[in-house]
């Protein structure tokens, strides 16, 4: 192999002298066949292939049935009754939901509206817990908002302004983020708007954004991050 050469399998540059690749053990030339797909390595043949969504909803599953079991166990050994594990059972079967919904969905607007609805309700559940809805419309549902439409307008808009850095697009939505919870706070707590730490994640924010756009479209148009850093 010469230097600087790239497995043709997965990408990760290979040194001289290497006769197969160290990450997914291809040989050099190994070429896809008429469907796209790579022949199987030797120790692969027999194997069956899971699709990363399975993978992802079983695992996701078992964390919450072994959740939804812990609970359960701590709070029958502490109380000898059910008190407080009826509330974390059904906010983890709304995290589930939120979680493994979209995965039975097409797009973007209805998995989005759907994790929306349930992130609702879990605030919901969480603030009912004590017997009185308290902070949840004034304080729970204005965050959840502001955020989702931070969240709908850098997935929808930022990717097709192709002079912006999708990273840029990311920072300066958490800086968004962060104004809309510091406004929604002191409105809750002091009654009115209170600006005294969100503005400098704002103003901060900026320079931050404009060095990865300008990194972006100069250095990162010739450096291959994904090979080079094997990912």
């Amino acid at each position: 192999m010469t230097v600087g050469a790239f497995c043709e399998r997965c990408g990760v540059e290979l040194e001289p002298g290497l006769e197969t690749c160290p990450l997914c053990g291809a040989r050099p030339g190994t070429t896809p066949g008429d469907n796209g797909e790579y022949a199987p390595l030797p120790e692969e043949l027999g194997r069956t292939r899971i699709p990363a969504r399975e993978i992802y909803r079983r695992t996701t599953l078992l964390v919450l049935v072994t959740a939804l079991v812990v609970v359960t166990i701590v709070d029958v050994a502490v109380s000898r009754t059910l008190t407080w594990a009826p509330i974390v059972w059904a906010s983890l079967v709304l995290l589930g939901g939120a979680m493994l919904g979209p995965l039975a969905m097409d797009g973007f607007a209805r998995p989005f509206v759907t994790d929306l609805l349930l992130a609702a309700l879990l605030l919901l559940t969480i603030d009912a817990s004590n017997g009185a809805v308290e902070w949840f419309v004034p304080l729970g549902l204005p965050i959840l908002g502001a955020t989702g439409l931070i969240a709908a307008v850098v997935t929808l808009v930022f990717p097709r302004l192709r002079t912006l850095s999708s990273s840029a697009a990311v920072v300066g939505a958490a800086a968004s983020v962060c104004v809309v919870i510091e406004i929604a706070v002191s409105r809750w707590i002091h009654g009115g708007v209170v600006m005294r730490w969100s503005w400098i994640v704002l103003i901060a924010s900026v320079p931050v954004a404009a060095f990865l756009v300008i990194f972006e479209q100069t250095v990162g148009h010739y450096i291959d991050f994904r090979r080079r850093f094997h990912i």
